[in-house]
């Protein structure tokens, strides 16, 4: 009887209870679905009125933009067939849409081999995995060079396949076809020709921050620059990048590569060779240390230099003595070498992904930069002083 009686009131309770959880769950569900809007105005683009850089970002790039379209540079990358496939997506990731246009340039054919363990030092071919391309389905074209020489590419998608033969030895005959090749085809089309690695990571804004400091019409030539005693002609680092305006390339080409033994064809250092050609070529080599003497292209990471000391082949073959720590990269600092992918995805998340709150950089330093071009000794050999 009483266990007849309790039996209503727990039907009801259990139904209340029911219900109170299916509201709950109702108010739940229509409150997680819903995007809070945060009440600081500062987040509403309308009312700050502060440009993006894209919808996530709140930054300032209009002096970017205006650069972008006020100097115009080309960016050829060297890479290997395996590059394309690997460090081709850092570079393509980060740094290389912020050219005016980039292309990768790789062999066609024959073995890949690694880098020498320091600039300068002989080579030990070691066998890379092989990767292979249909090079049948890109499109091939034929040029001929002013002296009658011939060379032929193939182009796939943004990288192009130079007719020359894969290897670190190799490299002074490729760089050779690829400055032909933008000879003929892209002179007139940009200001200033930028040579990269796959491993490379530039800072393109402050790169063109430093060369619009520079006369477009008088041959330039700049980079991190090399002078060990041991050769007879200072050089960029290959690594570190080095640039050439529409006036050096067309002399490097005219009077150096398209000139029968001016300039070496193959075999050598490709940085080197290709400095000693600017310089036989009549190509001024300019300085591009910033104002405090701190070096704006790097040949190592950033991490080879920070804490320091710097990595040590630098003091055998730097012009400027190497510096590490806090002194050893300009504040507008353009490239560092030897990234992997993840060093680069990091890198430029920290530089177009993170900002300090409350300090920008003061004014827009138009001098910045030395910009001094290299003297010449009597015998045509640049010394290690600059003029003024």
């Amino acid at each position: 009887m009483l266990q007849n009686g309790r039996w209503p009131l727990v039907k009801y309770f259990t139904a209340i209870i029911a219900l109170v959880f299916v509201i709950c769950l109702a108010v739940y569900l229509s409150i997680s679905n819903k995007r809070i809007s945060p009440s600081f105005s500062v987040f509403e683009p309308s009312l700050d009125n502060i440009p993006l850089a894209n919808n996530e970002i709140y930054v300032d790039d209009s002096e970017a933009q205006n650069l972008f379209n006020e100097v115009t540079i080309y960016c050829w990358i060297l890479t290997t067939k395996t590059g394309v496939v690997t460090k081709a997506a850092g570079v393509n990731f980060t740094w290389a849409p912020r050219c005016n246009k980039h292309i990768f340039f790789a062999s066609a054919y024959g073995d890949e081999t690694t880098l020498p363990p320091l600039p300068g030092m002989p080579v030990t071919p070691t066998a890379m995995p092989k990767v292979t391309f249909d090079l049948s389905a890109g499109k091939r074209k034929e040029y001929t060079t002013a002296n009658g020489d011939n060379f032929a590419t193939i182009s796939i998608g943004d990288v192009i396949f130079i007719d020359t033969p894969e290897g670190y030895q190799n490299l002074t005959e490729k760089s050779r076809e690829v400055l032909q090749y933008l000879y003929l085809t892209e002179l007139n089309n940009f200001d200033w020709f930028l040579k990269a690695d796959d491993d490379t990571y530039m800072i393109m804004e402050n790169l063109r921050h430093l060369v619009r400091g520079l006369d477009k019409t008088k041959p330039s030539y700049l980079g991190y620059q090399l002078e060990p005693s041991w050769f007879d002609s200072p050089y960029m680092s290959g690594g570190a990048g080095y640039i050439f305006n529409r006036a050096g390339l067309k002399l490097l080409v005219e009077k150096g590569i398209q000139t029968k033994g001016t300039c070496r064809e193959s075999g050598s250092f490709e940085d080197l060779e290709v400095g000693r050609c600017a310089i036989k070529s009549g190509v001024s080599i300019y300085n591009s240390v910033d104002k405090f003497e701190r070096e704006t292209f790097h040949p190592d990471r950033i991490h080879d230099y920070i804490p320091g000391p710097p990595p040590q082949w630098l003091y055998y073959y730097s012009r400027n003595k190497p510096k590490g720590g806090s002194e050893c990269c300009s504040q507008l600092s353009i490239s560092f070498h030897r990234m992997s992918t993840q060093d680069m995805l990091i890198f430029d998340h920290l530089l177009y992904k993170t900002s300090v709150y409350g300090r920008n950089m003061a004014g827009k330093f138009p001098q910045f930069f030395k910009y001094g071009a290299v003297r010449q000794l009597p015998n045509g050999i640049p010394t290690m002083k600059t003029s003024n």
